[in-house]
């Protein structure tokens, strides 16, 4: 496939993963509002106290988990617009376009990161 086309399509992928967890992320903010907004809406025992700061804290990790996936797809752009995005850092070949919807800030192909894991289990490092 022509360098331009993948580009283009690598580029859809980016940018449908960025729309998504905007998306996500809004609900997230939402769904806090809410619960905080509830918090102080109506009495409640420390039982009910403790399943909304639980609550919280858990909109807040997934917050943070979304903020961190937009920075790696910040990154992943870059990438991009350098042409360097979408080859493996190991082996130099190109990522599958799959796997690369699937996880667009992937750096190795799906045979080096098996590997990777593979040694990085066993506590020692990679190896090609």
């Amino acid at each position: 496939m022509p360098k331009r086309i993948r580009q283009d399509k690598l580029r859809k992928i980016i940018q449908d993963r960025k729309k998504k967890i905007l998306a996500d992320l809004q609900q997230e903010v939402d769904k806090l509002e809410e619960d905080y907004r509830q918090e102080f809406d109506h009495g409640m025992d420390s039982g009910d106290v403790s399943v909304v700061d639980l609550l919280q804290s858990v909109g807040i990790k997934l917050v943070d988990i979304h903020r961190e996936e937009l920075i790696k797809l910040e990154q992943t752009e870059r990438k991009l617009n350098e042409g360097t995005y979408g080859r493996c850092e190991e082996c130099g070949m190109d990522i599958g376009e799959e796997r690369l919807a699937a996880m667009p800030f992937a750096v190795r192909c799906v045979r080096c990161e098996e590997r990777f894991e593979k040694t990085d289990i066993q506590g020692r490092g990679p190896t090609l």
